[in-house]
């Protein structure tokens, strides 16, 4: 899973305020899980969006 598609699973499963702030955030945390390694995304995402779970966490990467 690509970020764009993680970035629309999270929409589609979880509710994101719709103020800009919140999806900005996210972003960032997307942003900055970029270029990582695999297993160092992994640990990032699980770490920063504890409430995915950890088998569509194992699914990304970009």
């Amino acid at each position: 899973m690509n970020k764009k598609e993680f970035a629309q699973w999270i929409y589609e499963n979880y509710t994101i305020d719709e103020k800009p702030m919140a999806r900005e955030l996210l972003e960032n945390v997307l942003d900055e899980a970029e270029g990582m390694s695999e297993e160092e995304q992994y640990r990032y995402l699980s770490r920063m969006i504890p409430q995915v779970p950890d088998s569509i966490i194992r699914k990304v990467c970009y």
